[in-house]
């Protein structure tokens, strides 16, 4: 089975595939790429979060050590990705971590398809950001989706499904990893379906309200209604989120080095302040939510 990854770092799509099997490596580049290899100045919504990105040079590092023909996919080259596909002839490309939609030229290429690996139960959370809502939402379970590329935003055909609890209160690096480890154990099932080319998959079932998963706004990030949050879905959410987007809350710091932290949450009444900051607390519907600062 002749196989290409597109991936951002070196992922279990890279590290868990055989190389024996790895025909190519691609690396979707973030959209914050200028061409000359540089990162745009990081907007404030990703101030604190450089660690979103895998380091540059680390993958294409592992693709020259392992002879693997490696290509930088950014939203300028996608003649020359087409070019560079065609040359390795690869039965199906397997996608994890992708920051742009792929041209429809480029569907056709894989005699498999192009696959992907989605952080969510589609159709639940079609979209590039699917952490930041199942957390915002207080999702109780998240899961897997393996599903066919099509020319629409995650709305391909389903190979595999597999769902898994969230804890109370846990991060997004425990999410992704529990994400990481169910794609893993997929992996070995996908590769019995590509090897008798059962890839035609499941139709996905669309609804009017269904919960679509973009990059979340500044305005979202800085405008949240505390006060009107359950305080438990409030410490829920920041656990999850806060580290990636401290905008969330606005407390006075004193060393642009620190990093606030969620600690701990009570029930209960609260005063008419929506942000204590002497106490480092967050007043909500019906408790409060404490954190510190970390250094």
């Amino acid at each position: 089975m002749r196989i290409a990854v597109i991936t951002q770092g070196l992922s279990f799509l890279v590290t868990e595939i055989s190389t024996r099997h790895l025909v190519g490596i691609c690396e979707s580049a973030p959209r914050n790429f200028l061409l000359n290899g540089q990162l745009r100045k990081p907007k404030p919504i990703r101030s604190l979060i450089r660690s979103h990105f895998p380091k540059q040079g680390t993958l294409k590092k592992f693709a020259m050590q392992h002879s693997i023909p490696y290509f930088l996919l950014h939203k300028n080259n996608d003649d020359e990705f087409n070019e560079w596909l065609r040359d390795l002839r690869p039965d199906a490309v397997l996608v994890y971590s992708m920051s742009k939609l792929l041209k429809p030229g480029s569907l056709s290429i894989p005699r498999l398809g192009f696959i992907n690996f989605h952080p969510s139960l589609l159709p639940k959370y079609r979209g590039s950001n699917p952490w930041f809502w199942v957390f915002y939402f207080a999702e109780a379970e998240n899961g897997v989706t393996v599903h066919k590329i099509d020319s629409g935003l995650d709305t391909g055909n389903i190979l595999l499904q597999e769902s898994f609890p969230i804890r109370f209160g846990a991060s997004k690096l425990e999410v992704v990893s529990q994400f990481e480890e169910q794609s893993r154990r997929l992996l070995p099932r996908l590769f019995e379906l590509l090897s008798i080319g059962k890839v035609d998959g499941t139709p996905q079932r669309f609804s009017q309200d269904e919960v679509l998963a973009p990059e979340p706004s500044l305005t979202l990030l800085t405008s949240i209604k505390w006060d009107e949050w359950d305080v438990e879905r409030a410490f829920h959410f920041l656990c999850g989120m806060l580290g990636e987007y401290p905008q969330l809350i606005a407390f006075e710091q004193a060393d642009s080095r620190q990093r606030l932290s969620v600690t701990s949450y009570t029930k209960g009444s609260t005063p008419p302040h929506h942000i204590v900051d002497e106490q480092l607390s967050l007043n909500c519907s019906n408790g409060r939510v404490f954190f510190e600062w970390e250094n």
